[in-house]
Parts: C-alpha cells; structure tokens; sequence
C-alpha cells in the first residue's frame, strides 16, 4: 500500500473531513474521518503533552510499514515514540497484563492505538491502567475504573470492530470473554483514515463488515429508540451497498470511505443497546473453534433475526428498504420481513462467508454445548425473545443445516 500514491487518487467530493463533537465531549475530545488523517496526526494531537507517546500496534501493520504514515508524523514535533508491536487477535488476559505493565514502568504522556479491535483495546487497556490502580482482571470482573486515563487516539486499519468510539474492552481468559464497559474507555480522538483500510484482504474486508453490520442491527433491536434508529439504519444501508464493492476491489476508495462511516455509526449504535445472540454464538466459534469474530457474527446474524421475527418485523420491515433491490409493494408484510432477513443470508454468499455451521468444520455433536454456553455463559436479557436451552439447540440446528425456518 503506497499511502502518498493513494491520497492523489480521493474523490473530490469525499475529500471533506467529518468532525462530530457533541455535548459533554471535552475541547480536545471527537470522532474525525477523512482521508488522509493518520499522516496529518500531529496537527491532532498538538493539544495534548505528547512528548512521551506509546504506539501500540501489532506485527502485521509494522511489516506492512503503516506504522510508519504515523511515526513520521509525528517526527517533527520532537516527541520520543515507544513501539509495542506484539498484539495479537483475540488477546488474552496475559496480554493486557504485559501492557499494563509497560505503561507503568516509564511515564508516557499520550497513547495511540493502530490496527484493528484487538490493538485499539490494548491501548484502552494501556490508557486506563496508567491511571488506576490494580489488576486488569478486578476491572474486567466488576472493579469500577475510577479515573481518567491517559489521552489516547484509537486509529483503526480495519472497518468493522468500531472499537474507537467503543466504551468496552474484550479480553479472552482460558475459555471465557471478559468484558469491561466504562465511559473512561472512550478514546480522547477518534481518528478514522480510510487509507488505511485498502491494506485489508478480501477475507478480512469481509469478516470485518459483517462486524459492522451486526454492532448496527443488534444495537438496534437492543435498544429500539431515535438515535439507535439513525444510527443503525444507515450503518445497514452503507453496508449492503458497499460491503461488496469493498471486498471485490480493495482500492475502490468510495466502498473503503462509506464502510468506514458504517463501522463508526454501528458501534455508536451498539453502545447503546448492546449485543444479541450473534454476538455470542460468534464468541464461543472463536474461542472453541479459532472462527474470526466477524465471521461468526456475520454467520449467527440471519438466523438470530429469524428467532426474534415475531417481536422485531417493525424493524425488518424498515431494513428492507435498504436491503432489497426488487420492487417489493406487492408482497405482505410478512413476506417483505423474511425478504429482508433472507437479504442478510445472500450478503454472505455475496462477500464469499460461511452461512453454515457446517461449512465452518462445526461437528453436529458440538451443538449441545455451544447451546448450554449460549443461555449460562453469554445470556442476552435485551434479546427481544427469551432462549431457552432447547430452543438454543433448535437455533443451532437451523444454523448447521443453513435452514432459515421459524422455531
């Protein structure tokens, strides 16, 4: 990826950065997407004290060198840059201890996170722990952060987690998720380059909308009000018409640019209702079966909305306005809900992900413990239908088989 040679070739009429600030966000605090951004950091972070910057990042971005779009940003602002380059997908507890140790040997004056979910959540980790007292653990089992941590700049490479204006990290610890939600882990700046996401493969650009698009519907569904419907409705429409033109060519810098505005409005959504079972489902394919997290989401997603079709076809019937292309006045309400959750399923066959358990080397047998986590270990109380074990196996069957029939 030659990041010079790419910023001649922006389309003019997105060549605007967005800016969004709002009430109760500091001076320095907001969310800014546009073009070309992770070379311009330095006028960004001219406001803080940043003589002392931790980046961290993991090993792919440094040997695709984005890291240093960054870096020689910042060169002229006489700075010392520290580089932590070993996280990992998925990290693990072990992981946010090392950070946690790190950011509190030297006195660092800002953080800044590049890469995708896993790297901005070890730099959350880092700006937090600088601050707060205790083990990682305590805060992620029910110890409240009680300060303000470092400044920190969550960069993502990748349009999907919307980890940058998520108030949560994830962690894996043995074969369990540990979340922590505090409004202290919101980023300082939210610094979305769309440049940056071109590096994605065609396999990646996919799982990662996925991602998107589920934080968008779940968060939704979750919590059904004005903002989450502003929000999640064009986060979907943006991915149907984008998702595809972005995994079929990486360089198509209109796809990168919208899809990188859903990951932003997705997780704002997500942040206010919550996930739903495809969330869950995706947590235990990952940590039982190493699936990539957006894939499983992506996977579990038609078949979750089809579980709930009875309480949520308000909802479906406003997504099918995004989703279909055919002229659907003619059909029931009925008909045009199903439509739009069979839009979903085509969306993974489209952008080439798994819409079977199967496909995914899932055995049959598995079935009945994915379904006992799914209710003990990842229950979702905003999930607009109860689930019962026995209905979670049914789920699970109809996603084996790719059968998308009501239960």
């Amino acid at each position: 990826m030659d990041y010079n040679v790419l910023k001649k070739k922006i389309p003019e009429k997105l060549s605007n950065n967005i800016i969004f600030q709002t009430a109760g966000v500091k001076p320095s605090g907001k969310v800014i997407i546009g073009f070309g951004l992770a070379g311009k950091i330095d006028k960004q972070v001219a406001g803080f004290f940043h003589d002392r910057i931790l980046l961290i990042t993991d090993n792919n971005i440094v040997s695709l060198k984005i890291h240093q779009i960054v870096i020689n940003s910042l060169k002229e602002k006489d700075c010392q840059v520290t580089l932590f380059s070993e996280v990992e997908p998925e990290p693990k507890l072990e992981m946010a201890r090392k950070v946690q140790e790190m950011v509190r040997k030297k006195e660092y004056s800002l953080v800044i996170g590049l890469g995708g979910g896993s790297v901005m959540d070890m730099a959350k980790t880092a700006s937090i722990m600088a601050t707060n007292d205790g083990d990682i653990e305590d805060y992620m089992t029910g110890t409240p952060i009680v300060k303000e941590g470092l400044p920190n700049v969550l960069i993502p490479t990748t349009s999907g987690t919307g980890s940058e204006v998520s108030p949560f990290i994830v962690l894996s610890k043995e074969d369990k998720k540990l979340f922590i939600g505090s409004p202290y882990i919101y980023a300082t700046i939210a610094l979305v380059d769309p440049l940056l996401t071109v590096s994605m493969p065609e396999k990646v650009t996919a799982a990662t909308g996925l991602d998107t698009l589920s934080h968008g519907v779940e968060g939704l569904i979750a919590n059904t009000n004005p903002f989450t419907e502003a929000l999640s409705y064009q986060c979907i429409k943006y991915v149907f018409r984008y998702l595809e033109k972005a995994c079929r060519n990486g360089l198509d810098l209109e796809a990168r640019y919208y899809m990188s505005c859903a990951s932003v409005l997705g997780m704002m959504s997500y942040a206010q209702g919550g996930g739903l079972y495809a969330h869950s489902l995706s947590y235990i394919l990952t940590l039982r079966n190493g699936v990539p997290h957006g894939v499983g989401c992506g996977l579990a997603l038609p078949y979750t909305l089809l579980f709930n079709f009875d309480y949520i076809k308000p909802v479906l019937l406003k997504m099918a306005r995004y989703i279909l292309q055919e002229d659907i006045s003619n059909i029931s309400d009925e008909e045009r809900a199903f439509k739009a959750i069979e839009g979903f399923y085509q969306l993974l066959l489209k952008v080439k992900v798994p819409a079977r358990l199967q496909d995914l080397a899932i055995e049959r047998s598995e079935i009945n413990v994915f379904a006992s986590e799914l209710v003990n270990k990842y229950y979702r109380d905003k999930n607009p239908r109860e689930l019962t074990e026995h209905e979670a196996r049914e789920l699970l069957e109809m996603m084996w088989e790719g059968s998308l029939k009501r239960i």
